[in-house]
């Protein structure tokens, strides 16, 4: 699996009381593959929605914000998805493509017998798609803004030996000068994680 340092977030998250997660940030910066391992390590059960792929789901948050009637409506059509309580985690991703379904995270909150994770990438950019008619449930959500990998991230997932990238931690930490070999060796990582 691809290290990112957001999986210790959304750990830290699922073990506390907490509300349903808005996993936000930049196109293409991974966000439904880490939110989708995430899933696969830590519950027993996850039903994933593409919110911008299947248009035909929209209609399941356009009622009652009833959460048993949702997910009745989920069911009807995507006979794959299974809604197991207090074992589910449910992902929407780009959640941006029906505002209703982004209103009604208070009520899944309140019902309390799944978790929720919805990632966006557009999510607060003014103008973009419908309008929140029903409004954005303050205080019932939580926010996490996902970066793209950091220089951090990429040495560590191109399995730099952990005692050479704490070595260069330290020099630059110290403000030491970096001995030739290493400077050398980052100096080539850098421009690959440039590149890339």
């Amino acid at each position: 699996m691809l290290y990112r340092e957001i999986m210790a977030q959304l750990i830290e998250w699922k073990n506390r009381k907490h509300h349903p997660l808005i996993v936000s940030g930049l196109r293409q910066v991974g966000k439904t593959y880490i939110i989708k391992e995430f899933g696969k390590e830590q519950y027993e059960n996850v039903v994933y929605i593409d919110l911008r792929k299947e248009v035909n789901l929209h209609s399941a948050f356009s009622g009652d914000f009833n959460i048993d009637d949702i997910i009745f409506s989920i069911t009807a059509k995507r006979l794959d998805a299974v809604f197991i309580p207090n074992k589910t985690l449910i992902i929407f991703d780009e959640i941006q493509d029906c505002p209703d379904a982004r209103s009604s995270l208070k009520y899944w909150d309140i019902d309390g017998r799944y978790d929720v994770i919805a990632s966006g990438s557009f999510l607060g950019v003014k103008g973009f798609r419908t309008i929140y008619k029903r409004g954005i449930p303050v205080g019932y959500e939580e926010e996490i803004q996902m970066t793209p990998m950091t220089f951090r991230e990429f040495l560590i997932n191109q399995s730099m030996p952990k005692d050479i990238y704490d070595k260069a931690v330290e020099y630059i930490s110290d403000k030491k000068i970096i001995p030739q070999s290493l400077n050398e060796t980052l100096l080539d990582y850098y421009k690959k994680y440039l590149m890339i």
